[in-house]
């Protein structure tokens, strides 16, 4: 067979070798009937005495089928038209080979050519769907990486909120407490300025009766016939001691202001030398110091109990 002979590994392959087997044992079949008379003769030993021990080539094994027919044809040589039908059915049959095999190695070429097709096309769907799942895959972490993207932006606004709300919080629980020791506090000092309210109300009443019992006694003064008129230090009487020496130092005070006018007035006339003045009012200002300085350590002492009698 040819298509043995001219086995290529890359080109050839069974499929091709079944059509070309089918046509060449449709047209030429291994086996058929002996001629009447005819000597018989072994096929093998035509060709191992041909050609030896090596497989004949292809157009050897041709010739020698040829000559396999020779001795039948010497059988039959008193007929001619005979012989002649026989070499016209070898020759058709030769052309019904030829075709066959042309036809054989067309729907090879053909069958080569759907299987180059088939495997392109897999080929092709193979890359195909590489494409779509490299496609999805990118697309998958494109959807992945934007979600989270999504997630985190949510996530810190919320921790950002809820950072603001507990601050937020926070704060209101300081200001609440805050308003509690306010309103503690306000509490307690309405009770002290209620305490006070009532101890200046009974101050007030103290001086009321005190106001009335001095109009009294002035009215029995006058009725027994002493119409002098009361000096302020009878008026103004001092209910304890830091009230007597409030009343004494402010005197003082004022007194030594007087001192200070008058004595400007006389160096502006020329009454006294600027170096008496000078004198003098060093002597004022040191005493007017010491003044309001236990003015203001007796109004403390005071402050501490205001109504010590």
């Amino acid at each position: 067979m040819p298509y043995l002979h001219e086995w290529g590994a890359q080109t050839h392959d069974l499929r091709e070798l079944c059509v070309w087997m089918s046509s060449l044992f449709g047209s030429e079949p291994p086996c058929y009937a002996r001629p009447a008379g005819a000597p018989r003769v072994s096929a093998a030993s035509n060709v191992t005495a041909s050609y030896g021990s090596r497989p004949p080539a292809y157009a050897q094994a041709t010739q020698s089928t040829t000559n396999t027919y020779s001795p039948y044809v010497a059988a039959s040589s008193s007929n001619n038209n005979r012989s002649r039908e026989a070499e016209e059915q070898e020759r058709r049959k030769q052309q019904q080979i030829e075709k066959e095999v042309a036809e054989a190695n067309l729907a090879a070429k053909i069958a080569r050519e759907e299987s180059l097709k088939e495997a392109k096309l897999k080929a092709e769907q193979s890359r195909l769907q590489k494409d779509h799942e490299e496609n999805l895959s990118s697309m998958r972490v494109m959807a992945t990486s934007k979600v989270e993207y999504e997630l985190q932006v949510v996530f810190r606004d919320a921790k950002d909120d809820l950072r603001v709300t507990l601050k937020n919080q926070k704060l209101l629980d300081y200001g609440k407490e805050e308003i509690q020791q306010l309103l503690k506090e306000g509490e307690e000092r309405k009770e002290e300025l209620m305490a006070l309210n009532d101890e200046m109300d009974g101050a007030v009443k103290k001086l009321e009766g005190w106001l009335v019992a001095a109009e009294t006694q002035q009215q029995l003064e006058g009725e027994n016939g002493n119409n002098n008129s009361s000096s302020v230090d009878q008026i103004a009487l001092p209910v304890d001691t830091h009230s007597s020496q409030m009343l004494q130092l402010a005197a003082e005070n004022a007194a030594i202001d007087d001192c200070f006018y008058f004595l400007d007035q006389s160096l502006a006339q020329k009454n006294i030398p600027l170096k008496v003045f000078l004198e003098e009012v060093r002597k004022l200002s040191k005493r007017q110091f010491t003044v309001k300085a236990h003015l203001i350590k007796i109004r403390d002492a005071k402050a501490s109990n205001p109504f010590d009698a």
